[in-house]
């Protein structure tokens, strides 16, 4: 019985920040929710595409002078999934990510691109981020990611994360 309450304590937290990322949103957090119809020029460069299954802990890329783009592998507790991140470089050490809409926040966040969410259609396919504090933009789009069931875990079975970098227009 102890296990029991345990998941549903876990249920209720991600009730919790489903609504409050349902909150945020209405308070205008920059996420496109809907995919829609897109054109690869108008988001940007692709500047990583990833296998979902990638053996590498960790992938960087060099986004300009003061920007950096990290993708890491995290094992959660439901599952394998991807955190993306956008610091400043100079910070590296101490730097938060620049996709969050504010330092404050907790829950589930669109960035982070997780089978579990993927399976229960947490967020969109095509994710587009404002960078906090620049005039650029990132998006993400997940092309044709499958899932699986694993014992407790959800596990993804195949796809891609693409992501697009597109520098503030002047």
């Amino acid at each position: 019985m102890p296990e029991r309450k345990s998941l549903q304590r876990g249920s209720s937290a991600r009730i919790v920040g489903a609504a409050l990322l349902l909150a945020a949103l209405s308070l205008g957090l920059s996420i496109d929710a809907s995919a829609g119809e897109w054109e690869p020029g108008t988001i940007g460069t692709r500047v990583l595409a990833l296998d979902v299954n990638d053996e590498r802990e960790r992938v960087t890329v060099r986004l300009d002078e003061y920007l950096a783009l990290y993708v890491a592998k995290v094992e959660g507790g439901e599952g394998l999934g991807w955190n993306v991140e956008v610091v400043e470089v100079a910070l590296e050490l101490n730097a938060t990510n620049l996709l969050y809409h504010s330092k404050e926040w907790h829950g589930p966040y669109p960035s982070e691109v997780f089978a579990w969410s993927k399976r229960k259609g947490l967020f969109p396919d095509v994710r587009r981020f404002r960078v906090r504090g620049t005039g650029h933009r990132l998006t993400i789009k997940l092309l044709d990611c499958e899932t699986k069931v694993s014992g407790e875990t959800v596990e993804f079975e195949s796809g891609t994360i693409e992501i697009y970098w597109k520098p503030e227009e002047r």
